[in-house]
């Protein structure tokens, strides 16, 4: 999951990858990560783009996309929800 946070993975082919059925997926996260997979997939898109943001000089839009994100609005509810600031505020 943490080589594809640009792409859009659907829990069936995490599953297969996984060669679990997705009901035994989720069961699994829940277990081992207290999280749903799609959750988790979209914690590691935003410590990527957090990371992306403090480390490069793209701009906010190029992190969004980057990190899997089809709007920069999508990108950054999502970013303040998670750290409690907007995208821009976390790089300075």
């Amino acid at each position: 999951m943490e080589e594809h946070v640009e792409d859009t993975l659907a829990l069936s082919d995490v599953a297969q990858a996984a060669q679990v059925s997705g009901r035994q997926l989720e069961r699994l996260f829940h277990k081992h990560l207290q999280a749903t997979p799609v959750g988790f997939y979209r914690q590691l898109r935003l410590d990527r783009a957090h990371r992306l943001l403090v480390y490069s000089r793209l701009s906010v839009r190029n992190v969004a996309l980057a990190t899997g994100f089809s709007t920069l609005a999508e990108f950054s509810r999502a970013f303040k929800q998670r750290y409690g600031k907007s995208p821009s505020h976390a790089r300075r």
